[in-house]
């Protein structure tokens, strides 16, 4: 049974959404955050980065503390920050994904993970899409994603979205829960089982 094979071995795909967890830490940026966003556009940009600099927002309103997030949460989706140590026990299932990118702050343990490239791997003719008059895509309210295109990678963007968000597969999901990192939260949006 072809199913039961692809189940055995794991080779289901699935994609999943993320969002920092409440009573994390957030991330401020002295950037304007959507100049920045609009920068980190799939291409690769390593060799011409300039750092920003970051501020981690431990604190909010009267006081209330934030737990440490391995992942402070950024304004924008289309990248993720991840602290120095959580990147390394990540890296093996990021390297062939996304760049490192430097970042400036106080503790000076933040990197910025930035997906490199865009995959076309999102099936619209099955999607359930909202758009604006000309055309563009405004929202997905069904995600459908073509996996032969996304088999094998830990996080993707799409070209389909002005500013496409970071979408993470199991790959990535199941080595942050191995490694036992703080402060992300994931909803499935597909899988193609």
């Amino acid at each position: 049974c072809p199913d039961r094979n692809r189940r055995e071995i794991g080779a289901y795909v699935r994609v999943f959404d993320w969002v920092g967890s409440e009573g994390y830490e957030l991330a401020s940026i002295r950037e304007e955050a959507h100049a920045l966003s609009i920068r980190l556009d799939g291409s690769p940009r390593a060799e011409s980065w300039q750092g920003v600099h970051i501020d981690l927002v431990a604190r909010l309103g009267r006081g209330r503390k934030l737990a440490r997030s391995d992942s402070p949460a950024l304004p924008f989706g289309n990248a993720m920050l991840l602290r120095s140590d959580a990147a390394q026990r990540m890296l093996d299932v990021i390297r062939n994904d996304a760049e490192l990118l430097s970042v400036e702050n106080d503790q000076n343990d933040l990197v910025l993970v930035h997906p490199l490239g865009l995959v076309d791997a999102l099936d619209e003719k099955s999607c359930e899409i909202d758009r604006f008059d000309a055309g563009h895509i405004m929202d997905i309210r069904k995600f459908v994603f073509l996996a032969d295109r996304i088999q094998g990678l830990s996080m993707f963007r799409i070209p389909n979205l002005r500013v496409s968000p970071v979408y993470l597969t199991d790959i990535f999901v199941r080595q942050w829960r191995e490694a036992k990192l703080v402060g992300l939260d994931f909803e499935e949006i597909w899988s193609d089982k």
